[in-house]
């Protein structure tokens, strides 16, 4: 599977695909299927940000906005996935937990290099909607990258005064996460007393 929009689009649509399944062997089979995808994704994604010699990166290869905060999304529903088949006696006894936590590390890592380094677009066009969702599953996918929750924060600090509704549930979510980071503790009170000001 060579082309980047496929894998993502089929990594993507496994997952929603079975998210209402309550089928204890379906989960654990779709999160080691979807372990097993976050190699080859890890290889395209790694041409996002790959500034190593005689290494051209295609700029069509990178993932967009809305690309790039889609997989955020999943990757946090396959943390999701992984921490309920957690509790299966069977599952903690195989290795499947240790390489999915793994394999969303990596992943996560990824995304992260993309946010700092690639030639599509910069951090600072993010706004608060596509912040909110990567800000949401930080404590799912147990990101712990304080120079990235930092400059997450301060996006939030500059466009609080654009959120609505939504936004505000998934940054409540995730800046309550942020408080455990030094440069990060005020972001959830801001998020609290923004909420409660715009919405009443």
């Amino acid at each position: 599977m060579d082309n980047f929009d496929e894998l993502k689009m089929t990594w993507a649509a496994a997952l929603m695909k079975t998210l209402g399944t309550m089928n204890e062997g379906s989960q654990e089979l779709l999160l080691a299927t979807m372990t097993q995808m976050c190699q080859p994704l890890h290889k395209k994604l790694k041409a996002a940000y790959d500034t190593s010699p005689n290494t051209a990166v295609i700029v069509e290869n990178i993932p967009d906005f809305t690309d790039y905060h889609s997989l955020w999304l999943t990757l946090q529903l396959l943390a999701a996935k992984r921490s309920r088949v957690s509790t299966n006696p069977e599952v903690r006894a195989s290795t499947l937990l240790e390489e999915s936590a793994a394999a969303i590390r990596l992943i996560a890592n990824d995304l992260v290099k993309i946010f700092y380094g690639n030639k599509r677009w910069t951090a600072t066009e993010m706004n608060i909607d596509e912040a909110a969702i990567v800000c949401s599953g930080l404590a799912l996918v147990k990101l712990e990258n304080e120079k990235f929750i930092s400059d997450l924060g301060d996006i939030i600090r500059h466009k609080i005064n654009d959120a609505e509704g939504t936004d505000f549930i998934l940054l409540a979510k995730g800046s309550h996460y942020m408080r455990n980071f030094k440069h990060t503790k005020d972001v959830y009170a801001l998020v609290h007393a923004r909420a409660m000001t715009k919405l009443g």
